[in-house]
Parts: structure tokens; C-alpha cells; sequence
């Protein structure tokens, strides 16, 4: 049986002691968009990073990911204060979104720079970008292989979206579902960016029989002009 994120957090107070300072959940279950097949993430928060202590929780923390979720991100309060310019967006998304396990929210003291948010959507997104191109390259023969790459890396893209309405300061950010549509409206006609292959990736994600039978490259190009409308709309920002 899965472990429950409170039975996990619960597991490693006992675990690590008094060095345990924090245990957050964070991303989608704090946020409201969780499903059913959604993994949970953890952001858990020691005095110091202590092998012994990584080593005496190993048997639990294996039992957490054959659950099918990722380990949690270890660290100091040092690093978490001190990685916020490295980590923006992710550490604006958990200011947003997160539930205290155990411990301190020593998330809600955060402080975060536009600047520092602007050049992490840039470089995440070049990087998305080049990745996408690159298994399209490998991919373009198969239209089954096609649509499970827009399907995979669609995630990617609309949460670097997300983080673009952030930076726009749109509030509050519009669920996932509904982020497209909602950049597309405040970039405006002119800016090249469709939201309607974003459409065409969720119906394949929810296996519709029409959007199956589709031909895949259509909605492909309008997905990689919507995405590199975005990454010059990015570059001109300062």
C-alpha cells in the first residue's frame, strides 16, 4: 500500500529528530489540480545534511517512491533562503501552493526577483525548446509517436507558462487547464501564440477518439509557433 504524504512526513520527523525542521507538500495536491495518477512532492527542510540520517530513512523513503513519487527535495533552511534567485519559479509556485506536514513554514518567509524569474523562463524554456525540436526530429515518421511527445512535453511548456503570467503579474494564475488560453489573451492577436494546439494535446490526453484520428503534424506546427512565439516574446523583455 502507497504511503500517504502524512504518513511519510510522519515517518521522517520520527526519523530525523529535532534536525527535521520542515516537511511541505507542494505542486499540484497543494494547488488543487491533482488527479488521480498525479505523483506528490515534498520539499523536506533538516538543520544540516546529515548521510546517516539519509540512510536511516532509506527503507521509507523507497516505500514513497514505489509509490510512484519523486524523493523529496533535502535541504537546509541556508539553501532554501539562498536558492530562491536560482529557483524562482519554483519557489514562487510553492509560496503560492503549499500545506506545512510537520515542522515550520519556513517557505512563506521566501523573497523573490522579477529579473531572477525572467532568466529562469528564458533559460528553461530555450532548453524545453531545444529538447522538443530534438525528439521531433526522432519522432516526425510515427503520428502515434508524434502525439505522445506532444502530450509529454505539453506539462513542461504550459507550467514555463504559467510563470510567464506570473511575470506579467496576472493574479490569481488561472488553473492549467485554462493557462493557454489565458496567455494568448494577454500577449494579444499579434504575438503569434495559438492556444488551439493546446487544446488538440489536452483532447489526446483525455483519449478522444476524434483527436486520435488526426493527423498530428497540423497541430504540431501551430504547437511549435505557439511555443517559440512565446520564447521571442520572453527575449524582449528586460
Amino acid at each position: 500500500m502507497a504511503l500517504s504524504p502524512e504518513t511519510y512526513a510522519s515517518d521522517l520527523t520520527r526519523i530525523w529528530g529535532e534536525s527535521l525542521k520542515s516537511v511541505v507538500l507542494y505542486g499540484s495536491a497543494a494547488s488543487g489540480d491533482h488527479h488521480r495518477d498525479s505523483d506528490y512532492n515534498l520539499l523536506v527542510v533538516v538543520a544540516t545534511i546529515d548521510p546517516a540520517r539519509i540512510r536511516d530513512a532509506a527503507k521509507v523513503t523507497r516505500g514513497w517512491t514505489r509509490g510512484g513519487n519523486p524523493p523529496p527535495l533535502l535541504m537546509t533552511p541556508e539553501f532554501l533562503a539562498n536558492s530562491a534567485d536560482a529557483y524562482p519559479l519554483e519557489w514562487l509556485d510553492m509560496l503560492d501552493h503549499h500545506r506545512v506536514l510537520a515542522g515550520e513554514d519556513l517557505v512563506a518567509g521566501l523573497a523573490v526577483n522579477d529579473q531572477n524569474l525572467r532568466l529562469e523562463l528564458e533559460r528553461e524554456l530555450k532548453s524545453a525548446w531545444l529538447k522538443l525540436l530534438g525528439r521531433y526530429q526522432a519522432a516526425a515518421a510515427s503520428p502515434s509517436e508524434v502525439r505522445e511527445l506532444m502530450v509529454r512535453s505539453s506539462s513542461t511548456f504550459l507550467t514555463l507558462f504559467r510563470g510567464c503570467l506570473r511575470l506579467l503579474g496576472v493574479k490569481p494564475l488561472p488553473p492549467r487547464l485554462n493557462v493557454a488560453a489565458a496567455l494568448a489573451e494577454r500577449l494579444g492577436p499579434d504575438s503569434g501564440f495559438d492556444p488551439g494546439a493546446f487544446a488538440f494535446i489536452h483532447a489526446l490526453r483525455e483519449k478522444d477518439p476524434k483527436a486520435l484520428k488526426l493527423d498530428p503534424h497540423g497541430p504540431m506546427d501551430r504547437y511549435l509557433a505557439a511555443i517559440g512565439a512565446v520564447i521571442r516574446r520572453i527575449d524582449a523583455w528586460t
